[in-house]
């Protein structure tokens, strides 16, 4: 009897034994886990700090980039659309002084002092097309075209006659047809010298050597109008005449249309 109390006991003492040992196990576990949690979630964070503050450095540095691609863009754009305006504004100032210098023109042909009328025809055929320095315009005897009557072109400057006359058109002959003959002086010389049409708005003429001309000179006819510009001086010196040449002010691919003098 007293054996079985005995062994009772001691069972007894080995439960509350384990008990006391799991107990301390657990209080053990819980303690070592929070120091562990603690120092693990240390590690981490000294991880993942600079990871952190790299990603976000990495990001600032390439929003910066997009901010500055994207400002240089605009900044491209910007300059773009001003060079755009000033292109603009430069061919409407073209456009404006275009239009001003053909008002100018059509008031100085219209102030001229004399009682004459003048027709405006339009150039049907020109050189080459047509040789010799011939045009074909569109107005004839209905609009009281005669022959020999004076052609204007291109800022009024004389550029021939009309050599034959139909009934709804006529041709111009040109003063620089090859051949024709007009009397010419320099703007800076009262004295006329004799000039021939070489073809293609050209002239020649035989002047003195002892008289000054240069390059760029202006030429004018006998009704001091004005009809072209030095454009080659012969130099030698064993000649006592010299060869000027001179041309239209103009070329005749420029001229589209003509003003024809009707003496009253």
């Amino acid at each position: 009897m007293n054996y079985l109390l005995k062994s009772r006991e001691e069972k007894r003492s080995v439960i509350r034994k384990n008990i006391f040992l799991a107990f301390v196990l657990v209080l053990l576990f819980l303690f070592l886990g929070n120091v562990f949690r603690s120092f693990s979630s240390n590690i981490l964070l000294g991880i993942a700090d600079p990871l952190w503050n790299g990603k976000n450095f990495v990001s600032n540095l390439f929003r910066s980039s997009l901010d500055g691609f994207f400002n240089n863009a605009d900044l491209s754009n910007k300059v773009s659309e001003h060079e755009l305006k000033e292109k603009e504004w430069q061919i409407k100032s073209v456009e404006f002084e275009t239009l001003k210098n053909k008002i100018a023109e059509l008031e100085s042909f219209l102030d001229k002092k004399d009682d004459s009328k003048y027709i405006l025809a339009n150039i049907l055929q020109k050189p080459p097309v047509t040789n010799f320095d011939i045009f074909l315009i569109n107005s004839g005897k209905k609009d009281g075209i005669e022959k020999e009557q004076k052609v204007y072109a291109n800022n009024y400057f004389p550029i021939g006659q009309i050599s034959e006359v139909l009934e709804s058109n006529s041709k111009v002959k040109a003063y620089s047809s090859n051949g024709e003959k007009i009397n010419i002086r320099l703007a800076s010389s009262t004295t006329e010298y004799e000039a021939q049409g070489r073809g293609n708005g050209e002239f020649s003429s035989i002047i003195p050597k002892d008289i000054t001309v240069s390059i760029g000179n202006i030429v004018m006819n006998a009704n001091d109008e004005i009809i072209g510009e030095v454009n080659y001086v012969e130099e030698d010196s064993a000649k006592v005449f010299q060869e000027i040449l001179f041309k239209f002010p103009f070329n005749f691919s420029e001229i589209n249309s003509v003003y024809v003098k009707i003496e009253k």
